[in-house]
């Protein structure tokens, strides 16, 4: 099955390196932040040997269920993938940018049934007025809470937030903010397998949580730890954008 002409024109917005969906950090109103604690690869990377495990079911995929994957742009010269820059623009808001991890390493915070709760740790403390994650879930809508730990040794309350089904045709009661669509994905039962899509395509989305309306832009965010609730096999978060300009930190 061909992709449609409106298909291939999100695909190139996304895949092209220094085309229309280039990275434009300068003037961007949220910026990426640096974590660490990503604990998934589920990106096969364009390289002769490609790795990634399951997005929607780690380590509970029966025999027969293919390993359903993100794949980086070129592999096998399938322009649809996620870019090789690792450097986005939202489709929905040209002042948010966002920065991939790496496609050969462990690039998501994945949360399943099985292993629930994870923390991304700030390379820098910082205030923010707001963040921006970049995310996806896997075999359906899931709910995940996130609460913020601060560097004078608070906790925020948790937050509650909904990460839509990366299939962006699904039926879904949510308000759905796509940052990326148009993407392709891999259906192997071990390795990479080109799965031929459509109009039927994938995409990540944009979270909004505004922090200053409850007054947590005055403290410096040390990490973030989240934790998957009700529906979904999975729920990822492939980045985090701040948006500064919050209140001095009060020591």
């Amino acid at each position: 099955m061909g992709i449609s002409l409106r298909a291939a024109v999100l695909i190139g917005l996304v895949s092209g390196v220094g085309g229309g969906l280039g990275f434009r950090a300068s003037g961007a109103m949220a910026e990426p932040i640096a974590l660490t604690g990503w604990n998934a690869d589920v990106v096969f990377e364009n390289a002769a040997t490609t790795v990634a495990t399951s997005f929607d079911r780690p380590g509970q995929r029966p025999a027969d269920y293919a390993l359903y994957a993100w794949f980086e742009a070129g592999l096998e010269g399938h322009t649809d993938g996620l870019p090789s820059a690792r450097k986005l623009v939202g489709a929905a808001d040209a002042k948010v940018a966002f920065e991939l991890q790496p496609y050969t390493t462990n690039n998501v915070l994945l949360l399943s049934g099985t292993n629930a709760a994870g923390k991304l740790a700030l390379v820098e403390p910082t205030v923010c007025r707001g963040l921006y994650l970049l995310a996806s879930a896997g075999n359906g809508d899931a709910a995940v809470t996130l609460q913020l730990h601060f560097s004078d040794g608070s906790d925020s309350q948790p937050i509650a937030i909904q990460v839509p089904d990366w299939f962006t045709g699904a039926e879904s009661k949510l308000t759905r903010t796509v940052a990326v669509s148009g993407l392709g994905r891999s259906n192997g039962q071990e390795g990479f397998s080109y799965e031929e899509h459509g109009d039927d395509a994938f995409g990540l989305y944009q979270i909004k949580v505004d922090l200053a309306g409850p007054g947590l832009d005055k403290k410096t965010i040390q990490s973030i730890a989240f934790k998957k609730g009700s529906g979904g096999g999975t729920a990822g978060i492939f980045a985090v954008s701040g948006e500064r300009g919050g209140a001095k930190s009060e020591k």
